[in-house]
């Protein structure tokens, strides 16, 4: 690329970020931040009643709605308005994590924000130099997904953490890509305790956690496999001391366990009319007689035969296990396999838990599923565009519902024909 050309993407990568800040400075006042209003309130409750949220909803909920009775801030009173009655399903951890935000609402939910965006950035430059791009174009990227991408736009609306998972996520690739230039430590022992982490923090991500372990066995060796495991339960075992250190005790988790019952009828498993939009939990609701888990073992079997038969079926006639070991050695292919098969086969899915699917959507869109990969990603990430939402929204919504509940489709397309096409080294190693 040409100075010309570089200055051209840089002045371009600033001007689209001077937009996306303006725009996020027009919108601040007017968000909802009901889930935020969790992150912030729920930590601030336990400091006044002790005990958990999970054992003491009522109550945490009858204090939160007496400190907006007696607070001046609008952006509270529209929080609270949503969340008479507070729905705590993270996991202790997860806000012992937030507990470290500042008590006025206002300013931690300009922190939170900041913090959003900060994210979302930081992983669109490392997503853009792992995928041969500049950081410039990364910035670039990051611009317009902030302003134009439904995902993120619900995910900074209703204040949730799926830009700080994709921050992790991102920060995992880089570990495994530049594992050759980094001391041995920070990839042997760095990466499982980064993703134990990652999953004790909101284990919605198990899905990803399960496919970048098996890359990190396929490009260290079985005999790793021992060192990761202590490194990834001492990790799990910390997060869980944590939690439990901030809410006086373990019953916390025992109480997070009975509130939300995991996925088996508990809270977790919202009506597609209460915004959930799993395909599964779409399945179940027209077809009860299916039911959630058998839809979920449905999706799931369907999804790892397309993916079995482009390997058993693809180029080069070579067999399909050393195929399938070339592939998630490539550690974006391992995450964006995560990302499809969480999208695909969960039975809770809100809207911006698509923030994820940017993972596949990246490496689709670099080229790394030829033109048919390419044509998948553009058309995930059409169908998550904010314009083409708004467009659709008041007169098509049920269009609206089924393109988001069905956006992960082209993305498994576009991974399955990425198999097909996969050729093994024609020499050892």
């Amino acid at each position: 690329m040409s100075l010309a050309s570089r200055l051209l993407v840089a002045a371009a990568a600033l001007a689209l970020t001077a937009v996306a800040a303006v725009d996020g400075w027009r919108t601040f006042p007017y968000l909802l931040r009901v889930d935020f209003y969790h992150m912030w309130g729920v930590p601030l409750a336990h400091d006044a009643l002790a005990a958990n949220p999970y054992a003491k909803v009522k109550e945490y909920g009858d204090f939160l709605n007496g400190v907006t009775a007696h607070s001046t801030s609008p952006m509270l009173a529209r929080a609270n308005n949503g969340r008479r009655v507070i729905e705590p399903t993270g996991t202790p951890f997860y806000y012992a994590v937030f507990s470290v935000l500042p008590r006025d609402f206002d300013a931690a939910a300009a922190v939170f924000t900041i913090a959003q965006y900060v994210a979302l950035f930081a992983s669109l430059v490392l997503l853009a130099r792992l995928n041969a791009g500049s950081a410039w174009l990364g910035l670039a990227l990051a611009a317009v997904i902030a302003v134009d991408f439904n995902p993120f736009a619900q995910d900074v609306k209703y204040g949730n953490v799926n830009s700080f998972q994709l921050l992790a996520l991102a920060v995992l690739l880089a570990l495994s890509a530049a594992r050759a230039r980094l001391p041995g430590f920070a990839f042997r022992d760095g990466f499982p305790v980064l993703l134990a982490a990652l999953a004790m923090f909101k284990p919605n991500t198990l899905w990803i956690v399960a496919a970048l372990a098996a890359h990190y066995v396929i490009v260290r060796g079985y005999r790793s496999v021992p060192r990761a495991l202590v490194a990834g339960t001492a990790t799990a075992l910390a997060c869980t001391a944590i939690g439990a250190f901030h809410f006086d005790g373990f019953q916390a988790w025992v109480d997070w366990l009975r509130y939300t019952q995991g996925m088996n009828g508990g809270r977790l498993l919202y009506d597609v009319g209460e915004g959930n939009h799993a395909v599964v939990k779409f399945l179940a609701e027209v077809s009860p007689r299916l039911g959630v888990l058998a839809s979920e073992v449905l999706v799931t079997a369907l999804l790892l035969a397309a993916f079995a038969f482009a390997l058993v079926k693809g180029a080069g006639g070579d067999g399909p296990k050393r195929r399938a070991l070339i592939l998630f050695g490539d550690v974006q292919f391992a995450a964006s396999c995560g990302v499809v098969m969480m999208l695909a086969t969960s039975p809770l899915i809100w809207p911006h838990y698509a923030v994820l699917a940017l993972v596949p959507i990246a490496w689709l869109i670099a080229g790394h599923g030829g033109r048919f990969g390419i044509a998948c990603g553009a058309l995930a990430c059409g169908a998550l565009a904010l314009p083409v939402i708004e467009l659709l929204v008041a007169d098509h919504f049920a269009l609206v519902r089924l393109m988001t509940i069905f956006s992960w489709l082209p993305l498994a397309a576009g991974l399955c024909a990425a198999a097909f096409a996969v050729r093994t080294p024609s020499t050892p190693g």
